[in-house]
């Protein structure tokens, strides 16, 4: 059964329909679907021209056949992580979801903590493949990413935790939003490859 990942932003049509495509292609060989709504979505609307075009120039897939869907505590409950693009969008999450806590982040926030990640912690906290504990390599990484929550240093400054939106914004404005969600993507598509592949 594929696990679910879900994204959220506000209209869903420029940050959070990004970060699903630009997940999407460098999840491609996990057993991972990845889905995006909005919590006031365009319900719909295609992307801006200028989202798409980031999408498609960093590799996402998509882009041209997305339509905003409004968010559910339904999509939610099914989803195995959430990644809000800032802290208001996992807010609403987890009032609409309560348990979501456990499995919702911002994107920024999930990446930041996976970028601290060591060997020697890895080795600590996940049970390694084979031990009949491990479970799935989507259940192996929220674990281990939720119980540093709290225990890794925080970004600098709490608005390091959000994408700025950049609708009707300048093309400077979707140009930064798209490469720092993609920078983001990179390191938590890189971690999924190393949970996946820890030797037993």
């Amino acid at each position: 059964m594929a696990h679910r990942i879900l994204t959220v932003c506000t209209g869903n049509i420029c940050r959070s329909p990004i970060a699903e495509q630009l997940l999407t292609t460098h999840l491609a060989h996990h057993d991972i679907t990845v889905t995006s709504a909005g919590t006031h979505a365009m319900v719909g609307c295609a992307m801006p021209g200028q989202a798409r075009h980031w999408s498609l120039l960093l590799g996402g897939h998509g882009a041209k056949e997305h339509r905003g869907v409004q968010l559910t505590a339904a999509q939610i409950q099914d989803a195995d992580l959430v990644l809000a693009l800032d802290r208001q969008h996992r807010r609403t999450v987890v009032e609409l979801h309560p348990p979501a806590s456990r499995y919702c982040f911002t994107l920024l926030e999930f990446a930041h903590i996976v970028s601290t990640m060591t060997e020697d912690t890895m080795t600590e906290e996940l049970a390694p493949p084979g031990s009949g504990q491990e479970g799935s390599v989507m259940a192996r990484v929220v674990a281990l990413v939720g119980s540093m929550r709290g225990v890794v240093p925080p970004l600098d400054h709490r608005d390091d935790y959000d994408v700025v939106d950049p609708y009707l914004g300048s093309d400077d404005m979707y140009a930064h939003a798209a490469k720092v969600i993609e920078t983001a993507v990179l390191r938590i598509a890189g971690f999924v490859d190393q949970v996946a592949h820890r030797p037993a």
